[in-house]
Order: structure tokens, then C-alpha cells, then sequence
């Protein structure tokens, strides 16, 4: 039990970064009612994508990355398009980490935001660079903190819950409060990892993805709820800026320790992924690759939060999960092992609400 804990606290130390901040202005954008309808289907996607990643892995040895998998499958081009998909969604979430951090911790102790960005960013580089026994365990302590302190905050705020604030379904920012969920529910580049980590033991995998989903799924639900039901149309795109005293400094301390917590995961993905897809050897060299990137986007470029999760998680999530989700098919006709064994409908309809929504994203982003 206790590797499966510590695997599930990877993986939910990868879910619950900065998504979970937006989603309380999502939710009460889109209508609490959608928003929550929303939230299952992602959680439920990511987690048969999970799954079907670890498929992928055990039926094809030697290779741990998704691109590494991508490519074995589907070929070069393929695999090419998942690492760029893949590093591109995995910089993007840690640029918004980075400024996230550092302006939470701007406003606390006063430092100017570059200069905290560089801290942080020696800080996680260093965590990265050591690789998956410091990270796992630094996971397991994160995730344990953050989601008792998640908890905590959303138990006290939902007090002030008004069931007006919970009602309806709005439209109007559909695409924008899709991809700012689906975001939240990234997390499918953590699965390679534990795959090593449980040593390849396909029931503790499954057991540790379904845990940690339905984890993240309650803790996502008690907060969107806490929060949108409390500030209703004051509520703030970062939740936490609707706290005020000490609620907003033990808010801060959440916010910080979930990025951080996911930066992690992802950051040690990416590394791994360079150095076992790519032929990186130095340590040193994949880990500068890894996290130098997020620290010159947030310095020089400094995009939006919310803007920026949604347009990651919609284009990220869902070109991803079409070329898994063909990659799985590809395979299927080589290797008879099935983790998720009811046949290749649930594939087909990843696939398709995948295009989907890249269609719907790209017509809300022309209009």
C-alpha cells in the first residue's frame, strides 16, 4: 500500500498545479451545473489515457517516455509532432508555475518577481536534476500538505456558499472554461514514471491512477463549489486572491506547494524523456533543457494565466490524446495484453471529442 500511496501522490502532485486556482472562476462562468459535468468527463478521459499509456508501456519494452512510445507505434513524424506537443504543454505549464509562484511570493515578502523566478527556478532544477527518488518523496510530503490545506480552506469558505451562485448554464465562455478544466486534469506525461517506480506491476498501476483520479476529481469538486458558491461574480480568475488575511497567506502556501508540486512531476518527465528518447546523456544538459525555457518565457514574455491554461489545455490535451489514442489502436493488433478492455470504442471517442473540441477552440479563438 504504501508505493501505491506514494505512486497516487505523484500522480496527483502532476494533476493539481495551477488548473485547480482557475477553476472556481470557470465553474462559475460556465454554469455550476456544466462546469461539474465538464469536470467528470475530463477526469474520466485522463484517466483511461493513463491507463492506456501504461498499455502502451508494458507492451513495448525499453521505451518510457510517451514520444519514445508515439513514435515506436506510429512512426517518426508522429513520434516527432508528441515530444514538441509534449514540451511545448510541458514549458507552457511551467512558465505558468514560475510566475505563479513568484508573484504569490512577490506580494508576501516584496523581492521583485524576476529575481524570485530565478530562486525558483534554481530551486526546481535542482530537484529535477537529482531525479525520481528526491522528487517522488518530496511529491508524497507536497501532495499530503497541499491537499490538506485545499481542504481546509475550502471547508472554511464554504460557509459563505450562496445556491444562487450554483445554478444555471452559461455558454458564453464554453471553449475557455473547457480548456482551463481540462488543464486541471493534465497529467498523463507522470504515467511512464510510475510505471518504473511500481516496477511495472499492472494492478498497482491501475489501482494508483484510479486513486489518484477519483483524489483529484473530489478535491477539484469541494473547491470549485467552496469557492464559486462564496464569491459568485466577485470570484478572482486565481481564487486564492479572494482570501484576505491569514486565509490569504495559507492560500498562498496551497498555491506555491501545488505548482511547485507539479512542476516537479513534469519537469522530471521532460528531463527523462531527453535523455531516454532523444540520446541526452548529460544530466546536467537535459535538466537545463528542461527548466531554462519556462524561466526566459516568464521573464521576457510573461503571458496570462487563465488565457494561457486554456489554450494549453485545449490544443496540448487533445492533440495528445488523439495520437495515444491511435497509437493504441496501431498496437492493439500486435500485443494481445488489455488494460482497459472494452474494446476500441472508448478510443474512437477520445478521438473524436478530441477533434472536436481543437475545432471548437480554434472557431472561439477566429471569432
Amino acid at each position: 500500500m504504501r508505493k501505491i500511496a506514494l505512486a497516487a501522490s505523484m500522480i496527483t502532485g502532476t494533476v493539481v498545479g495551477a488548473g485547480i486556482l482557475g477553476l472556481p472562476y470557470t465553474f462559475y462562468n460556465s454554469g455550476f451545473l456544466l462546469g461539474c459535468a465538464m469536470l467528470m468527463f475530463s477526469i474520466i478521459t485522463s484517466l483511461l489515457l493513463m491507463i492506456y499509456i501504461s498499455e502502451l508501456d508494458f507492451n513495448i519494452k525499453n521505451i518510457h517516455q510517451i514520444p519514445g512510445l508515439v513514435r515506436h507505434a506510429l512512426g517518426k513524424k508522429a513520434g516527432f509532432v508528441q515530444f514538441i506537443v509534449f514540451v511545448l504543454g510541458t514549458y507552457g505549464a511551467t512558465t505558468a508555475y514560475t510566475i505563479g509562484v513568484s508573484k504569490i511570493l512577490n506580494i508576501l515578502f516584496g523581492i521583485s518577481a524576476p529575481e524570485l523566478m530565478l530562486y525558483y527556478f534554481l530551486f526546481c532544477s535542482a530537484l529535477v536534476f537529482f531525479g525520481l527518488k528526491v522528487v517522488g518523496k518530496a511529491e508524497f510530503i507536497l501532495s499530503t500538505i497541499v491537499i490538506s490545506i485545499i481542504l481546509f480552506l475550502s471547508a472554511v469558505v464554504s460557509a459563505g456558499v450562496n445556491p444562487v451562485n450554483l445554478s444555471g448554464f452559461k455558454t458564453d465562455n464554453l471553449m475557455l472554461s473547457y480548456g482551463v478544466i481540462l488543464f486541471s486534469c493534465l497529467g498523463v506525461n507522470i504515467i511512464p514514471e510510475v510505471n518504473i517506480y511500481l516496477r511495472e506491476d499492472k494492478r498497482r498501476v491501475k489501482l494508483s491512477i484510479i486513486t489518484a483520479m477519483v483524489i483529484c476529481f473530489v478535491i477539484y469538486f469541494f473547491f470549485a463549489y467552496s469557492f464559486s458558491g462564496a464569491f459568485g461574480s466577485n470570484i478572482h480568475d486565481i481564487a486564492i486572491d479572494n482570501l484576505k488575511g491569514k486565509l490569504l497567506i495559507l492560500g498562498s502556501v496551497f498555491a506555491c506547494l501545488s505548482m511547485t508540486s507539479a512542476y516537479l512531476s513534469l519537469g522530471l518527465t521532460l528531463r527523462d524523456s531527453f535523455m531516454q528518447d532523444y540520446s541526452i546523456k548529460s544530466d546536467l544538459f537535459a535538466t537545463l533543457f528542461t527548466t531554462m525555457p519556462s524561466l526566459l518565457i516568464a521573464i521576457f514574455m510573461n503571458p496570462g494565466f487563465v488565457n494561457a491554461l486554456s489554450f494549453t489545455g485545449a490544443y496540448v490535451a487533445s492533440i495528445e490524446g488523439i495520437l495515444i489514442a491511435l497509437a493504441v489502436l496501431k498496437q492493439r493488433k500486435k500485443y494481445k495484453m488489455r488494460l482497459v478492455k472494452m474494446g476500441s470504442f472508448p478510443l474512437y471517442m477520445i478521438m473524436f471529442v478530441f477533434s472536436l473540441v481543437l475545432l471548437l477552440k480554434t472557431y472561439s479563438l477566429l471569432m
